[in-house]
């Protein structure tokens, strides 16, 4: 079916993920497994307990939203870049019958399903680390999926108009990065200045922490799974349809 055509370039992305397993895997667990132990042994033992939780514990839901948020980020700039301008995937695809907005959903979803594979890993290392499974942690990779797709189509809107690779620095040092520290992944936001704390809630980031927290927390509730897909929802496709734009100004003659 025609609707579905991009199907064939996801698969595509995941033979070429597949590959070069070792090394993605590598990249995405490495960091946040530092975060574990800095943060979470490290700093935590002297932090006192949070949320009638001890530290680690608290953290752990932040790791694991930031993990699936900065893989897909991470695929849809510096690797959606270099497929389009040095690779030229995207002239080779335009090529057959696929259509640029095929391209553009199929770099989102597989960046996505990437992020469900890294997250993932790091919820299996926190219970190495002492964190209790219970059942509605089965619902994280819903939870990281849609914070990797809404952040994955804001990243490609960004990445289709730059035309210097240094500029992605300038994306996740200024915006993903400073979301990722006041959206209550490392210390909640009630110590925040008031309009801070509203202005945080504005944005998707929160959202994906906070569900991931009740996950972990086995506290859950159809409403709040709710509130964040449709939030990660109203921010992701004006964003999907603006990634298209941006490159089809740049790829399209």
């Amino acid at each position: 079916m025609k609707e579905f055509r991009f199907f064939k370039i996801v698969r595509r992305q995941f033979w070429v993920y597949r590959k070069h397993l070792f090394s993605n895997l590598s990249s995405d667990i490495l960091s946040p497994l530092i975060q574990l132990l800095a943060f979470g042994i490290g700093l935590g033992s002297y932090v006192g307990a949070i949320e009638g939780f001890d530290y680690l514990t608290f953290i752990v839901p932040g790791v694991v939203a930031i993990s699936a948020i900065s893989t897909a980020s991470g695929n849809c700039t510096f690797g959606a870049y270099i497929r389009a301008d040095y690779q030229k995937t995207y002239d080779m695809a335009l090529s057959t019958p696929m259509k640029l907005g095929d391209i553009i959903l199929a770099e989102v979803v597989s960046a996505s399903f990437f992020a469900i594979i890294s997250s993932g890993c790091v919820v299996l290392i926190s219970f190495l680390f002492g964190v209790e499974p219970n059942v509605q942690i089965f619902i994280v990779p819903v939870i990281a999926f849609s914070g990797a797709f809404v952040f994955g189509c804001i990243a490609l809107s960004y990445a289709g108009r730059v035309y210097n690779i240094n500029n992605f620095n300038l994306y996740f040092e200024l915006f993903v990065m400073p979301l990722a520290f006041i959206s209550g992944g490392y210390f909640p936001i009630t110590n925040l200045p008031l309009g801070l704390q509203y202005g945080v809630q504005v944005f998707p980031f929160y959202h994906v922490i906070n569900t991931m927290r009740l996950a972990f927390f086995n506290s859950l509730t159809v409403g709040s799974i709710f509130i964040t897909l449709a939030i990660c929802a109203i921010w992701a496709f004006p964003f999907l349809y603006l990634a298209r734009r941006s490159f089809a100004k740049r790829i399209i003659p």
